[in-house]
């Protein structure tokens, strides 16, 4: 069995070059009241990067653990989406980051925003929308 869900996608991108720096996915798991989120910082050609994993119940230290590894300041650029993932597993457990990456699909994007500098506020504002405008999962 599979659902929809809706996920946060927050990309930060190089200002002078435009090419992807990191990506995080975010979405909320309303059978536990957990965000789980699920992020890469983009591989060089010297150095290859693994992807991460974390839950959180609280918006605010979820919002600031974004902030803290995205670099939201003037020298990037962050790109916000929010997309209705179609056929998503089940179960939270079997998401992935690959997963995730891979299914990305722009027919399903319902928004997207680029921002300079993007702030708490407008991350806590997106989160409540994956916890308050939900299907169940």
């Amino acid at each position: 069995m599979s659902t929809d869900c809706l996920v946060l996608c927050i990309t930060e991108l190089s200002k002078k070059s435009y090419k992807l720096v990191a990506k995080t996915f975010v979405l909320y798991d309303t059978r536990n009241g957990q965000f789980y989120l699920y992020g890469k910082r983009n591989d060089t050609y010297s150095f290859s990067y693994e992807p991460y994993t974390f839950t959180c119940s609280c918006r605010s230290k979820l919002a600031d653990f974004i902030k803290y590894t995205l670099n939201l300041n003037s020298d990037s650029i962050q790109v916000t989406y929010l997309y209705n993932y179609l056929d998503l597993p089940e179960f939270i457990t079997e998401v992935n980051y690959d997963l995730l990456n891979k299914t990305q699909d722009n027919s399903c994007l319902i928004v997207s925003n680029n921002h300079e500098c993007l702030k708490k506020k407008t991350i806590k504002k997106m989160l409540g929308f994956l916890n308050s405008v939900c299907n169940e999962y």
